[in-house]
């Protein structure tokens, strides 16, 4: 398309599901646990039953409640970001060795190599012979819904695998796919194959699956994992900032 609708098109797209959000957000209840920490328990029982129970106050409206109030009780035990809540973490040897996990598992995903992907992609496939943009288009899509596909099947397969072995494994694999990708690109800039090419395309959808397999979901998850239910507010915090950190200072230097 060589009109200006070429990037018009795509704007208009990204600004309709915010607009669908804005439009629909006032429709959505509001929630129980909200509506209980306002000490509002008969709103609260009334939008369970309502969307919950089908005008019924069932048994399952029942215990959702029950357990909406037990886990509001269980938040008032954890940790705050306070002096207190620091300096047990602190003083802990348990405790600093798990904040350090996080920050380690936060920095190797941003470090892992996702980033060449999504931010040189397009340079990529300039390189091995790949330059129209309707090649262009296709490849990244199908990347894309590749890594989609992915991530749904490994949040149903990773629960039944020790993490140990996904992390090892998948990054092992990753550094493998990306040995030969290297060797590939350097081929074709003295061979000009279209084989090889197609090889080094090849190594882009498997690099990226595999990360889509171990560190995308487990980034999270583990570290979240690995922290007691009082910790889990201030050690997810840790690990978001070391995720932004980390990720600002890779593609200032990329």
């Amino acid at each position: 398309m060589s009109s200006s609708w070429s990037w018009k098109i795509p704007c208009i797209l990204q600004v309709a599901l915010p607009c669908y959000q804005i439009v629909t957000i006032w429709l959505c209840p509001e929630s129980p646990r909200w509506l209980l920490l306002k000490d509002r328990l008969g709103k609260a029982r009334s939008t369970l039953i309502k969307y919950h129970g089908e005008g019924v106050e069932t048994e399952l409206v029942q215990f959702e409640l029950q357990e909406i109030l037990a886990g509001i009780e269980a938040d008032k035990s954890r940790l705050k970001f306070n002096k207190d809540g620091f300096h047990t973490i602190i003083a802990s040897k348990g405790a600093l060795h798990r904040l350090w996990i996080c920050a380690v598992v936060a920095v190797a995903s941003q470090c892992a190599g996702s980033t060449l992907i999504s931010t040189y992609l397009p340079q990529i496939l300039d390189q091995v012979g790949f330059s129209t943009a309707r090649d262009k288009t296709l490849i990244n899509g199908l990347v894309n819904i590749a890594s989609y596909v992915v991530a749904i099947v490994s949040a149903f397969v990773i629960p039944r695998v020790r993490r140990r072995l996904v992390f090892l494994s998948a990054t092992g694999a990753m550094l493998l796919v990306f040995v030969i990708w290297t060797a590939l690109a350097a081929e074709y800039t003295k061979s000009q194959s279209q084989g090889v090419g197609i090889g080094v395309v090849a190594m882009v959808f498997i690099f990226n699956i595999i990360y889509c397999a171990c560190w995308l979901p487990l980034v999270i998850a583990y570290p979240l994992e690995i922290c007691t239910t009082k910790q889990r507010g201030v050690f997810f915090s840790w690990t978001y900032f070391c995720i932004t950190a980390s990720a600002t200072i890779v593609s200032h230097y990329r």
